[in-house]
C-alpha cells in the first residue's frame, strides 16, 4: 500500500469516528417548554436545540422537524419542518 493509500485511509477512519454532522428527525411533543422527541427514545430541550426565527414561531405540538446535529453532537439545529 502505498503511503497515499495509508494516508487516504487514516483520514476516512478519523472522519467516520468523529461524525461531523447527522441528520435526524423529530417530533414537537411540547413548545413551553420546547421538547423534541427523536426517533421515539430521545427527548431534547430547548438546551439542546437551535431554532430559527422563521422555524420556532410556528411550532406546535406534533410538528416535525429535520435536525443536524451539531460536530460533537451537543446541540441540535432545525433547518427545515416537514409537512404533513
Amino acid at each position: 500500500m502505498s503511503i497515499n493509500d495509508q494516508v487516504k485511509k487514516i483520514v476516512k477512519e478519523y472522519l467516520s469516528s468523529i461524525q461531523p454532522v447527522a441528520v435526524m428527525y423529530g417530533s414537537v411533543t411540547n413548545t413551553n417548554p420546547l421538547e423534541v422527541n427523536v426517533d421515539q427514545r430521545l427527548t431534547f430541550t430547548a438546551d439542546f436545540l437551535i431554532i430559527p426565527e422563521h422555524i420556532g414561531t410556528s411550532l406546535e405540538p406534533g410538528a416535525k422537524l429535520i435536525l443536524l446535529r451539531e460536530a460533537g453532537g451537543e446541540k441540535f439545529v432545525a433547518i427545515g419542518r416537514l409537512m404533513d
